[in-house]
């Protein structure tokens, strides 16, 4: 086992959440990609669920451990003032959870949190510092979902769907508004399968942010929450934009009114980028290679 983790504070880090832009956050070094899958699927369509510091600087946040007992919880608390996991205490950068934005910790603070409510053991033996470099479990993304919120589980397995234009047309039916996921969605990929040519990885969570359609193809949108990914030879879009309607999904919600002067939502397009994990694969290619994805509603 590796050392544990060496702890620490910044005073330049800040908690405000600031970035939904459905790349954040990234996962570090704890094997918990099922975990960061969820609360990047939860910042891209539901942020008003994630917190962010009361009054006295406290950062307060439930975690719900049976479907079928939401009265089994457990309410954490942190500060924005806690140590976090770090390389060192001179550059401080993070070791877990990290954001895109500089100095931006909410997601190292949900993991840490995270940690404690799974009841990962303490480094040194010092309460609140869980070893998240050693001791996360393996998990599923879509449970972890409902864990962050309590909210009704649906998944979608591959094999429920004889090829990739079946699975596309429920996942655009159930799942996608305008080029964009309407609930948090995830996906998960088989234990085993022939990695030869592809950036796929096995055993491995994703987030999916959205799907859309061209001439003789469906792709669903995907991003990898361990960030940079290499060229892959399937099919796999890493070239062109894609195009969606933010219309500031909330969950159970209509979205809000438009701002005044706003003829309608604004069209995003956002171009792929395998350097922070973004791309796009064919639908028959997703059967392929993921076990099924799901959403929370």
């Amino acid at each position: 086992m590796s050392p544990c983790c060496t702890w620490g504070h910044k005073g330049s880090w800040k908690y405000k959440i600031d970035d939904f832009s459905g790349l954040d956050p990234v996962q570090g070094a704890s094997i918990d990609c099922y975990f960061m899958a969820a609360l990047c699927s939860l910042a891209w369509t539901s942020p008003s669920t994630l917190k962010n510091p009361d009054g006295t600087g406290t950062i307060k946040v439930r975690f719900w451990s049976d479907p079928n007992d939401l009265t089994k919880f457990r309410n954490l608390t942190a500060t924005v003032n806690d140590d976090l996991p770090v390389d060192d205490t001179t550059s401080y950068t993070l070791r877990g959870a990290r954001s895109n934005s500089p100095d931006e910790v909410w997601p190292a603070i949900y993991e840490k949190l995270y940690a404690n409510f799974l009841g990962i053991g303490c480094c040194d033996g010092v309460a609140g510092k869980p070893d998240i470099c050693n001791q996360m479990p393996d998990g599923n993304p879509l449970f972890s979902l409902f864990q962050l919120t309590s909210w009704k589980q649906i998944a979608k397995l591959s094999t429920g769907y004889k090829d990739g234009d079946a699975l596309f047309t429920d996942f655009s039916k159930n799942v996608v508004s305008s080029g964009k996921t309407k609930y948090p969605t995830v996906a998960w990929t088989y234990r085993d399968f022939d990695t030869s040519g592809t950036a796929i990885a096995p055993l491995h969570s994703y987030i999916v942010l959205g799907g859309y359609s061209l001439p003789g193809a469906n792709y669903l949108v995907l991003r990898n929450p361990s960030g940079a990914v290499t060229r892959s030879k399937v099919a796999m879009v890493d070239t062109g934009a894609w195009t969606y309607t933010d219309t500031q999904y909330l969950q159970a919600a209509k979205p809000a009114a438009l701002p005044a002067g706003w003829g309608s939502w604004p069209t995003i397009q956002r171009s792929f980028d395998l350097s922070i994990g973004l791309f796009a694969l064919e639908a028959n290619a997703f059967l392929k290679y993921f076990e099924g994805y799901g959403y929370i509603t």
